[in-house]
């Protein structure tokens, strides 16, 4: 779940729509976007003995990048319990800096997709554009409802 700086749930939306895609996991959803929620992801040893550790090169997408070494490694199992919550705040990487953040993440999609495949279409002219634009609008929002906690765009 989301939550605000007084541990209210927030953008409960954003958080059924991320559950909806995880449940429905493919490789090609994800690399289109990345729906899942970093805070509640584990794995085994094995698996990072595996894929490696995280790429220390990325500073915003790094998990991202995790994401999809590990699903080669085989499908997810999807638990639909509520396990942590992210504190959304204007300091936050995804909050202030999330344009940065997405261009670091098409940078990893196109380490991972496939060459000349229509994805890359597809997830730089539609998809890039709707989730920055989702989270602009969110942002604009936040500064709105709570002046206090406002993103710099």
């Amino acid at each position: 779940m989301m939550i605000d700086s007084h541990d209210h749930s927030m953008r409960e939306w954003v958080m059924a729509y991320k559950s909806r895609r995880a449940k429905n996991f493919s490789l090609k959803k994800l690399l289109l976007e990345n729906f899942v929620n970093q805070m509640t992801v584990f794995w085994r040893r094995s698996a990072m003995d595996q894929i490696g550790l995280l790429d220390p090169d990325l500073k915003y997408a790094f998990d991202y990048d995790y994401w999809l070494r590990l699903s080669r490694l085989g499908p997810p199992l999807y638990i639909p319990e509520v396990l942590a919550g992210f504190r959304m705040h204007g300091d936050s990487k995804s909050g202030a800096q999330f344009k940065k953040q997405f261009l670091e993440d098409f940078k990893v999609f196109r380490r991972h997709a496939p060459a000349n495949d229509s994805l890359l279409y597809l997830r730089k002219a539609v998809r890039s554009a709707l989730i920055v634009s989702t989270y602009q609008l969110m942002n604009m929002r936040l500064k709105i409802s709570r002046p206090s906690q406002a993103c710099a765009l």
